[in-house]
């Protein structure tokens, strides 16, 4: 069995072991491991979770990315640190170099590469979208 098949017992029960409670059958982390506050990020967290993303440049993130799934975050001094969340894949904008090769370390090879264009409607008295 190699790590990337069960990935999350791969971490706790090595480099994240210090971190996690249990035994040989189950292990987790404790709710505050690291003095953080970790939370279920909602509808309303959404301008702060695209300050972080526009921050960071994970990948493909927009202003109602949040709903396609769960989000859970973590906050240090009421602050947004940190965000994860359900996604159908894992990606990353081509000039995204350290994220790609880090997925490429971690054994996921490039699948396919997918065009993105942003349409809106044009502004009202003519102008365009920008």
């Amino acid at each position: 069995m190699q790590p990337l098949d069960h990935p999350v017992w791969a971490s706790l029960t090595t480099c994240h072991a210090p971190l996690s409670q249990g035994g040989t059958r189950a292990r987790r982390v404790p709710a505050a491991a690291g003095g953080e506050d970790i939370v279920t990020l909602e509808d309303a967290d959404a301008p702060e979770m695209l300050a972080l993303a526009r921050l960071t440049e994970p990948g493909p993130f927009l202003a109602r990315t949040h709903v396609l799934g769960t989000f859970r975050g973590i906050r240090v001094g009421g602050r947004l640190a940190a965000m994860a969340g359900e996604r159908p894949f894992l990606h990353a904008w081509k000039s995204n170099r350290a994220a790609i090769s880090l997925y490429e370390e971690l054994g996921f090879e490039l699948r396919a590469e997918v065009d993105i264009a942003e349409i809106g409607r044009a502004a009202p008295g003519g102008g365009g979208a920008g």
